[in-house]
């Protein structure tokens, strides 16, 4: 099984409006579309979507705010505290480099100037690592690197973003990991192209993954693409996507 990309980083806020004002009219990034996705089932709350990069290809945020009063009564109330705490950005704004920003929904936004906008990588806190390492390793191929002394975290693995390498990193904290849901407040998806959802689903519920979609078809305008969905030890929601290609005639 292969990871070929991170495809997109997925946060659901509070405030959309307000989320994409620090995305894009503060840090700079580019707004591809907001989408507006009514209920199709009771289980299915109705969102506002706004898909955000950096105006060429690599990873990009989606960034969700679904309504409350839709919102399945399963639904924990509270964000989670384990997960994806950090985004790190390269922006072409020299007067920004260093800086540490919160984004409105609490996520630590690390910004290093650079001669043109990227989406780095994202920083995860993580309850136990040697189940993450043992868990990414098994349903997605991706096997973790012990960082370097002195480093401000434990292990790190990098995925290819275009043309680009995307930097994960985990930090093991002495949280538990909690329930909680797709859908809740503060809930991060981390979404890769992979070569067999269907295998990295059924390795992930083999190793004790909890599901939140099983593997099913859908079409993105003309794009058909397989997608599955569960949740690694601490929480994260873990996407694998498999585009479909077109049938020549």
């Amino acid at each position: 099984m292969s990871v070929y990309t991170i495809s997109h980083i997925n946060i659901n806020v509070a405030d959309l409006d307000a989320s994409v004002r620090f995305y894009i009219d503060d840090l700079g990034l580019n707004l591809v579309r907001r989408v507006n996705a009514e209920a199709s089932t009771t289980e299915e709350p109705s969102s506002d979507t706004a898909i955000i990069n950096t105006g060429e290809r690599g990873v990009s945020l989606e960034n969700i705010q679904y309504n409350a009063a839709s919102l399945p009564t399963s639904v924990p109330p509270l964000p989670p505290l384990l997960g994806v705490v950090g985004l790190r950005l390269e922006l072409a704004k020299p007067e920004l480099d260093g800086a540490q920003l919160l984004d409105p929904d609490g996520v630590v936004v690390h910004v290093t100037a650079a001669d043109r906008n990227r989406i780095a990588g994202v920083d995860l806190h993580v309850g136990d690592l040697e189940s993450t390492k043992r868990h990414w390793e098994h349903s997605l191929g991706l096997v973790l690197q012990d960082a370097v002394a002195g480093s401000d975290y434990d292990a790190f693995v990098e995925v290819r973003s275009s043309q680009d390498q995307f930097r994960i990193t985990f930090r093991s904290t002495d949280l538990v990991p909690e329930l909680t849901s797709g859908y809740q407040l503060g809930a991060r998806r981390l979404a890769f192209t992979v070569d067999d959802v269907e295998g990295s689903y059924a390795r992930a519920m083999a190793d004790g993954a909890r599901s939140e979609t099983a593997p099913a078809q859908f079409e993105l305008g003309p794009v058909k693409m397989i997608a599955g969905l569960w949740f690694d030890p601490n929480g994260v929601v873990l996407q694998g996507l498999q585009f479909i290609k077109a049938e020549t005639a």
